[in-house]
């Protein structure tokens, strides 16, 4: 891996770290543990729920905010490909645009609320979180045609190959992980030759944990999760 002058995390709870405790959860992370390791600044645009589909806006963000940093090292934790985006009730639309992010804080505090009185919902491929008429009708007037995972894997693949041309174009060397979802495509042809030139960590399967020790409660890698996280992304790092 080229020198860098940073690490930049793009990712959803797993890569922000939910459940660890919050007076530690910046120490304990990952991301914290690879800053040591590597003596170079971290810096964590994680969000909890976050999406494929919106980690391209959050990069540009980033990199819009002309930050000091010019050749850090992308870490790119990828979800899920059934998420595909946050509805806002209160703004009438679905986040997907670097204009209409909001922040994490935000979402949690207005996260299920009745539809007439604003909130967020996440809307996957053929439901949606905390199902109810209206919210459903805002979901089938967005999707005219149903897909199935795979077609929502096809659309998670082609974000990764997006997204890996524009960190590389805004001077970063971009890295991807699967925090928990196994990709069941990586091995047909045209993903091999799509992803060809990409830093798949472990072809884009999850980690191996080889205990239940390694999760908190609610499935998010707790301390030891974290540790072995930066051990195994640290290993792909150094080659």
């Amino acid at each position: 891996m080229h020198k860098f002058d940073s690490i930049i995390i793009l990712g959803d709870s797993w890569s922000w770290g939910s459940e660890l405790p919050e007076t530690q959860r910046i120490e304990k992370r990952f991301d914290s543990l690879l800053s040591k390791e590597f003596k170079v600044e971290s810096i964590n645009l994680a969000r909890e729920s976050a999406t494929n589909f919106c980690y391209k806006w959050h990069w540009f963000d980033w990199v819009f905010s002309n930050p000091v940093y010019k050749n850090p090292i992308v870490i790119v934790g990828i979800t899920g490909p059934n998420r595909h985006l946050i509805w806002n009730n209160s703004a009438n639309f679905f986040q997907e645009s670097p204009d209409r992010l909001v922040s994490e804080h935000t979402v949690l505090n207005n996260w299920g609320n009745n539809p007439k009185n604003g909130g967020f919902i996440r809307a996957f491929p053929n439901h949606v979180d905390f199902p109810d008429p209206i919210k459903k009708h805002c979901q089938e007037n967005f999707y005219r045609y149903n897909y199935d995972d795979n077609m929502a894997e096809i659309y998670a693949i082609w974000e990764i190959k997006l997204l890996d041309l524009a960190i590389r174009e805004h001077g970063g060397h971009p890295i991807f992980w699967s925090n928990f979802y196994p990709y069941q495509q990586m091995d047909l042809a045209w993903p091999k030759s799509l992803l060809k030139n990409c830093n798949l960590v472990n072809n884009l399967q999850p980690f191996t944990y080889q205990s239940n020790h390694f999760y908190c409660k609610n499935s998010h890698p707790n301390e030891l999760g974290h540790q072995h996280i930066a051990k195994v992304l640290g290993q792909f790092i150094h080659g």
